[in-house]
């Protein structure tokens, strides 16, 4: 029923992903039951909590026709430590493909000097892509031995021809801190075989120039170039990525700095267009691209120096962000606001109290052009979801309010009406002042539409919530993502993580896929 439209390492860490390391370290453990105060505007009654089925039937009333979506038992796609972080596609051939990060065997220390600094402790991951081939889950390394301390984002898409191509963020060190610092997009070139291209390896292949707004020229400084990228391909067969640019990367200066930039490869071109978006003021955290029917890119993405999650568009005569040297909202157009002298489309009208946890949102564009944002809101604990016919005038409301919900949405189009879905990490049971991941009241849920759309894409009563998998004695979902066939099949990968007793105890950490299906 639906269409779904890097490892770097550095000193100083930005307060996000010290959010992200922190809720991952409760995927192992068990916490106290917290209290529910949020409400619940759907009509599932589902209680199960340890089993990863779930069938919730209900009468789309714009149709009349009953719908039933039904969830598969867990497949185990990947065993081996598998899922730190992942992506998954629907390929040109109407199958699943997913591209993930595993953890390595080995650890090691970078020697890579850092202002003087010692050593540094450095993991060795292994960068995999699996397929569902006659039902079956097929898998390969791309990368064996990726040097990381941090993982921030790994992509895929399937290119016109049906190869797939994969985006993170590896090749050579950067000239200040341990680990690879390049945009990476590697493509299949046969089975167990894979060729990586280094797409971006400076901060000045997207120049600023006399456009940075900072001294020392500091948006086109650096090497440390592709955390969080993101994939897209356009109608007419366009490849783009959208990434983050830390330049320099050792200090917070780096991180309030940071660009969101632009790469993309025409058809049968090569990587030739490189652009900045956004720059200068801590700009490209998860951002997420999607193209229109137009072949125009947009991209929505948070800003980690002042809290806010921001849209540009591309049109004929550029990007939508332009210069407000005075500092006044009043030289923005549209109701834009002016932020460190650049006009800023804010998705969310106002910045967050609080640093929302890594991956908390997507963004894809409608059949007709307009735009829908799903994101987490770190303040309330749900699941909101944003609409713009033109990317200028937005509204936003909530999805899902059931406990502290809707970590790392993955939004997909029905093929066949063109209303949304989405896929989300419940956290757990309502608490005003902690975000605290708890196994026993987690899981993996999909809300889709069952108003008119777009009408109704902000009223959480036309919303309907089913189950993917709520295991209890797992953290199911922390990170998830989601596809759909052109038939309306579903898709959601997903890491599970659980404590094994066995042999004095240890962490396992699993990928796992579930299938939706409509009658």
């Amino acid at each position: 029923m639906f269409a779904k439209n890097g490892v770097k390492s550095f000193k100083i860490i930005a307060p996000i992903i010290l959010v992200a390391v922190f809720l991952f370290s409760f995927s192992f453990m068990q916490c106290s039951s917290k209290s529910n105060n949020g409400s619940d505007a759907d009509t599932d009654t589902d209680t199960d909590t340890d089993t990863d089925t779930d069938t919730d039937t209900d009468t789309d009333t714009d149709t009349g026709v009953s719908l039933t979506l039904t969830w598969s038992e867990r497949q185990e796609v990947d065993l081996d430590n598998a899922g730190l972080a992942l992506d998954i596609a629907a390929s040109r051939d109407d199958s699943f493909g997913i591209a993930y990060y595993k953890r390595g065997d080995d650890a090691g220390l970078c020697e890579t000097p850092i202002l003087g600094g010692p050593p540094t402790p450095v993991h060795r991951d292994v960068v995999s892509y699996a397929w569902l081939e006659n039902g079956v889950w097929q898998k390969e390394d791309i990368k064996p031995d990726l040097e990381d301390e941090y993982l921030t984002g790994i992509s895929i898409v399937f290119s016109n021809d049906n190869t797939p191509m994969v985006a993170y963020l590896g090749g050579q060190e950067s000239s200040q801190c341990c680990g690879g610092s390049d945009l990476i997009v590697a493509q299949r070139t046969g089975p167990g075989a894979w060729t990586e291209t280094p797409v971006v390896t400076d901060s000045n292949q997207a120049a600023a120039g006399a456009a940075c707004p900072k001294m020392q020229a500091i948006c086109d400084t650096g090497d440390t170039v592709g955390l969080w990228p993101d994939l897209a391909v356009a109608p007419d067969g366009t490849i783009g990525a959208t990434y983050r640019d830390i330049h320099l990367c050792y200090a917070k200066e780096d991180q309030d700095s940071s660009d969101l930039e632009y790469a993309a490869m025409p058809p049968n071109g090569a990587w030739s267009i490189h652009q900045w978006i956004d720059i200068a003021r801590g700009a490209g955290n998860f951002s997420h691209l999607a193209f229109g029917p137009d072949n125009q890119p947009a991209v929505a993405h948070y800003d980690a120096k002042f809290q806010m999650l921001l849209f540009a568009r591309r049109t004929d005569d550029g990007w939508s962000n332009q210069p407000c040297p005075g500092g006044s909202n009043d030289e923005c157009p549209n109701g834009q606001k002016c932020i460190h002298f650049y006009c800023a489309q804010l998705v969310h009208t106002k910045a967050f109290d609080h640093p929302p946890p890594e991956g908390s949102m997507d963004m894809a564009i409608d059949p007709q052009g307009g735009f829908l944002v799903a994101y987490f809101d770190p303040d309330e604990k749900s699941l909101r979801m944003a609409y713009s016919q033109d990317g200028l005038s937005w509204k936003s409301g909530v999805v899902d309010s059931k406990g502290s919900t809707g970590f790392s949405p993955s939004l997909v189009f029905d093929p066949n009406t063109g209303k949304p879905g989405v896929a989300y990490y419940r956290c757990s049971d309502y608490e005003k002042n902690k975000l605290e991941c708890n196994r026993n009241q987690d899981g993996v849920y999909f809300s889709y539409l069952i108003g008119d759309y777009p009408a109704d894409v902000t009223n959480q009563k036309k919303w309907k919530r089913t189950t993917v998998s709520a295991d209890s004695a797992a953290a199911d979902g922390l990170h998830l993502s989601a596809a759909v066939l052109s038939d309306g099949t579903l898709g959601v990968a997903y890491s599970y993580s659980w404590w094994d007793p066995s042999g004095g105890g240890e962490g396992k950490l699993h990928l796992m896929f579930n299938k939706g299906t409509w009658k």
